[in-house]
């Protein structure tokens, strides 16, 4: 059995990049890559994927929404990946898509070909194209990757490390980190507030999140 996770917020080094690589193994594996949208994969299929974590990891039960949350963001990803790489460059080549990538040939044909289909839809091409004009008005870019961590860090000092490239920031994101810096120096109580303050577009309740998965 792999290390226990025993904090249900915090992941605690090698046990939670374990946990969270298995999730991701749950998502490409169990869940139909024809689901549209997380919300609608059965809530029976979510209990299966909650078993499953339970019986690899010593997870507490109040984890069960962060882990379910974790295993779509993972399911999300991965169809991302077939959506970009493995059709959207052969969407003028129909017979290369009329099975799963070798590298997925686990992918039952008729999932496939489902979602190969969705993905070639004018409604999900107008969808991506606004999706993209969205991410294209996000101008602090996020440079972090995932990893493990043994002591819980302040929300406000993980966004600054994110948008850190090569011990500098760029010239947009500099005066947020000099006003968080400010606010910081004067803040001595309510510290979840720091970020709301220096970056208003992130909600409170977005920086007292402490575990996204």
């Amino acid at each position: 059995m792999a290390p226990p996770i025993r904090d249900k917020k915090q992941g605690v080094g090698e046990g939670y990049v374990q946990l969270v690589s298995y999730m991701g193994v749950l998502a490409r594996t169990m869940v139909p890559v024809y689901h549209t949208d997380w919300r609608v994969v059965p809530v029976e299929l979510k209990e299966k994927l909650w078993d499953c974590v339970k019986g690899a990891f010593l997870v507490d039960e109040n984890s069960k929404n962060n882990v379910i949350s974790s295993i779509g963001t993972s399911f999300r990803s991965f169809r991302h990946r077939l959506t970009k790489e493995y059709i959207l460059p052969y969407k003028d080549k129909p017979e290369y898509l009329l099975h799963p990538p070798t590298e997925y040939n686990y992918i039952p044909i008729e999932d496939w070909r489902k979602l190969v289909a969705n993905r070639l839809s004018k409604e999900f091409q107008v969808k991506s194209k606004k999706g993209k004009e969205r991410r294209a008005k996000y101008v602090y870019i996020h440079r972090m990757q995932k990893t493990g961590s043994r002591k819980p860090i302040d929300r406000w000092v993980l966004w600054k490390l994110a948008r850190l490239k090569k011990g500098e920031y760029d010239e947009v994101t500099r005066p947020v980190v000099e006003k968080i810096d400010e606010l910081t120096r004067l803040l001595r109580k309510g510290r979840s507030h720091v970020l709301a303050k220096g970056y208003p577009h992130f909600s409170i309740g977005y920086i007292r999140a402490s575990w996204t998965g």
